[in-house]
């Protein structure tokens, strides 16, 4: 099923200087976003981890990540 990022994520990857590709790339995806709204790349989250659309720290939790810093 595909997904689109919400705004907060959207600002979120702009932020941080990782486009929307480049952030689908990195979590193993092709053209099409599979994760949750927020940018979670784990489907096994979605609508499951957090009480709003804005309230999840995932997305700067893994960019804050050397992990992920390192796919660049």
């Amino acid at each position: 099923m595909s997904r689109r990022l919400n705004v907060t994520a959207r600002e979120t990857l702009r932020a941080s200087g990782v486009s929307i590709a480049e952030w689908r790339t990195r979590n193993g995806m092709g053209d099409t976003w599979t994760g949750d709204i927020c940018g979670c790349p784990d489907d096994r989250c979605i609508g499951l981890h957090h009480a709003g659309p804005d309230t999840c720290e995932c997305l700067p939790a893994l960019l804050s990540d050397p992990h992920w810093a390192g796919a660049r």
